[in-house]
């Protein structure tokens, strides 16, 4: 049995198991999942998400669900995978990167105005889709970046702000406690998408009130740091 994170929902086997990946062909519900977020094919690819019908752990094959992505990381030579099905209450994460990969970090421009850190690579493709806007993500909320890496992401950017899970129907906040810690720590701002809206994240945003309502409520609401 292996112990979850309440926080990541991962199972996490990047110490112990090899995860390999049968890719399929994208169909046309694949691109009306992701188009409910705000993504589009072009940043699935920019991104390197692909559809797929299998994985492999430790070369045992296992049948995916209809909704089944891989989102790829290379990192110092390495290839790592995290398997999202999202309507899999049981295995809806499967991950063998490791903490140090920041989701969306190849993509960044070299520099910038704002930077956006959120908690999922979902999250990266739908406010860079929609905000137009430098994202990157590490692997779960309660994940501690590295100092040099900080340093780099300073320099490099002018203001960075987190926007983590508004957990509003938990018993804890888990998303506003790790992200007004992060920002405390290093000098980012935090910022929330608002209870009233009853969306814990931008995609989930995205898909309840559309990419342009989502970007004036992002004008209007959430660019403000506090």
């Amino acid at each position: 049995k292996i112990q979850v994170d309440r926080m990541s929902s991962v199972k996490r086997l990047s110490e112990f198991r090899k995860i390999d990946i049968k890719r399929r062909k994208s169909q046309l519900y694949d691109i009306e999942f992701w188009l409910s977020f705000g993504v589009t094919k072009e940043s699935l690819i920019k991104y390197n998400v692909t559809p797929i019908e299998y994985y492999f752990i430790n070369g045992n094959i296992i049948k995916t669900d209809k909704y089944a992505y891989a989102f790829i990381e290379y990192k110092d030579g390495v290839e790592t995978y995290k398997i999202y099905q999202p309507f899999n209450d049981t295995y809806k994460w499967i991950n063998n990167h490791n903490d140090s990969v920041w989701q969306g970090w190849t993509q960044l421009p070299a520099k910038g105005e704002i930077l956006i850190i959120t908690k999922s690579l979902k999250d990266v493709m739908s406010i860079s889709e929609v905000l137009k806007l430098p994202t990157v993500a590490l692997q779960s909320e309660s994940v501690l970046p590295k100092k040099n890496v900080i340093e780099e992401l300073h320099r490099r950017f002018e203001d960075i702000y987190i926007l983590y899970d508004n957990d509003f129907d938990k018993e804890k906040n888990w998303g506003e406690i790790y992200s007004k810690k992060l920002a405390q720590e290093f000098n980012f701002y935090h910022i929330q998408i608002q209870t009233k809206r009853e969306c814990k994240d931008f995609s989930d945003l995205v898909k309840k009130y559309g990419a342009v309502d989502s970007k004036k409520i992002w004008d209007n609401e959430l660019s403000i740091p506090y």
